[in-house]
């Protein structure tokens, strides 16, 4: 449907945010919530993870916004957005944006219209340095503009999606700490062995640890039919993303041999201190997806006596996460990088097969589950899909 459209500039008041000094740690630890761009994943902010002083917001272009109000990341990550349930201030990578008039815009539609045009708003920060919105380009920004109560039912029943959205998240989310749980249910604390048994350095349970390559890639996800090398973010999470990959140029011919297949293990070898070691068990097939060389894939000796899900569980677990970035080192505190000689000198545990086995099948099970919520946010986010062409295919 065509509807009439105003520019955000005329329908909002738009305020930047700001950083107080860290030199002065008296800036912070404060009462008043400091949202940054991490706080916004939810949509909705009821807690922050830091707090600024009043001294702190006197001493930046930070301001306290009421609930109601809407966020909006312009730097880096652009385009996330979230609705405050409290009142809150924003760091410099964040504006707050809220309607002159709620009569004529609602805050909850304008901020699920922002949703949909973030391509738009990406595409925008690309063309500016370091690609960054400012409030410039925000206020040009044409908002369509059906009526206020046709606003609140196109947010309402976008929200309600949204919800289910966030709730099959959460399952998701349960069964990872379900693993976990499994694994020190059945064997214990991998680094205190508090089960005695017995222990052998990884090295010596494994065949090879296979180098990736990165060769120069398109700044896009690979088409069906075309390769990809895989991003950090396609394990560092923990799980398989093979989506997030950067499509190899037409002309460039693939490492067969860095061919990414089901029941790899992949390893992140170089990231920062947090994300190193990160791992992942490559359960589902992903066609023409390619090991980059900031990872590694360990290829597992003899299943006869570990098996590979239960080498990548144990190394995923906490405790041997912070051992890996233990035996990192980098030459600068943002990066880290474990080489193979160390890694392979990483004590694991090696439980009776039958014990593996048993876990194993467990996992198999809940990757089901998994399989089964993640064919559900499909279903969903095409059902969003829809109702928003629906609304705004004419705007």
């Amino acid at each position: 449907m065509k509807w009439q459209t105003q520019s955000m500039g005329e329908l909002c008041q738009i305020k930047a945010g700001g950083t107080p000094s860290r030199s002065n740690s008296a800036n912070f630890d404060g009462t008043i919530p400091w949202v940054k761009i991490s706080d916004m994943r939810k949509g909705r902010i009821e807690h922050t993870e830091e707090h600024i002083s009043e001294l702190g917001l006197a001493n930046s272009a930070a301001k306290i916004h009421p609930p109601g109000t809407l966020l909006l990341s312009i730097f880096g990550t652009v385009g996330r957005t979230a609705v405050l349930e409290i009142a809150a201030s924003t760091n410099q990578a964040v504006v707050a944006i809220g309607p002159r008039d709620t009569k004529v815009l609602d805050v909850n539609y304008l901020r699920l219209y922002l949703d949909l045009s973030v391509g738009k708003l990406k595409s925008i920060a690309r063309g500016v340095a370091q690609s960054n919105l400012n409030l410039e380009i925000l206020r040009a920004v044409e908002i369509p503009l059906p009526p206020i109560r046709e606003q609140r039912r196109i947010a309402s029943i976008l929200e309600k999606i949204e919800v289910a959205q966030n709730k099959v998240a959460s399952a998701m989310a349960t069964l990872s700490d379900l693993e976990s749980a499994l694994f020190e249910w059945s064997f214990g604390h991998p680094v205190r062995n508090e089960k005695k048994f017995p222990t052998a350095p990884l090295g010596a349970l494994l065949s090879n640890i296979d180098s990736g390559h990165s060769p120069v890639c398109m700044d896009r996800p690979a088409l069906e039919g075309e390769w990809g090398v895989l991003k950090l973010s396609a394990i560092s999470s923990g799980r398989y993303v093979p989506e997030n990959n950067k499509a190899l140029l037409a002309d460039t011919v693939p490492s067969v041999r860095n061919l990414v297949e089901v029941g790899d293990i992949l390893v992140v070898r170089k990231n920062t201190p947090q994300l190193v070691g990160a791992s992942v068990f490559v359960g589902t097939e992903s066609a023409r997806k390619l090991l980059p060389d900031l990872m590694f894939r360990l290829v597992v000796r003899d299943e006869s006596i570990v098996l590979k899900r239960f080498i990548q569980r144990q190394l995923a677990h906490e405790s041997q996460r912070q051992a890996m970035q233990a035996l990192s080192g980098g030459a600068v505190a943002s990066m880290s990088n474990i080489s193979k000689e160390k890694l392979r000198g990483l004590s694991v545990l090696v439980p009776p097969i039958d014990l593996q086995r048993d876990f194993a099948e467990a996992l198999v099970r809940l990757a089901r589950v998994e399989r089964l919520h993640k064919s559900r946010l499909a279903q969903l986010a095409e059902a969003k899909a829809q109702i928003l062409e629906e609304f705004f295919g004419g705007n």
